[in-house]
């Protein structure tokens, strides 16, 4: 059984990968349909990830703190389920 900070780790790890793929995939879509300058684009790629990087600072935080007591576990399931990252099935047996 992986030890519960390293199932944090990839929580997170899948959780930061999901909302990036996110972010990227709804900043295509618009510089497909926006003509926008290279100076503009970078603006609205460093705002966007202003937003998401603090959007995600709490579950983050939560995690990383949960992940030193015995809470992790439930933390960990909790993430996975709002995320639908699907590591339900696969993450031990608390």
């Amino acid at each position: 059984m992986p030890k519960v900070s390293n199932v944090s780790s990839a929580i997170l790890q899948l959780l930061q990968e999901r909302v990036e793929k996110i972010r990227r995939g709804e900043l295509d879509r618009v510089y497909r349909r926006v003509k926008l300058s290279p100076k503009e684009k970078d603006a609205i790629d460093a705002l966007s990830h202003s937003i998401v990087s603090k959007v995600m600072d709490a579950p983050v935080t939560v995690l990383k703190a949960a992940s030193a007591d015995s809470t992790s576990a439930d933390f960990v399931d909790a993430v996975d389920r709002l995320f639908n990252l699907g590591c339900a099935n696969s993450a031990p047996a608390h």
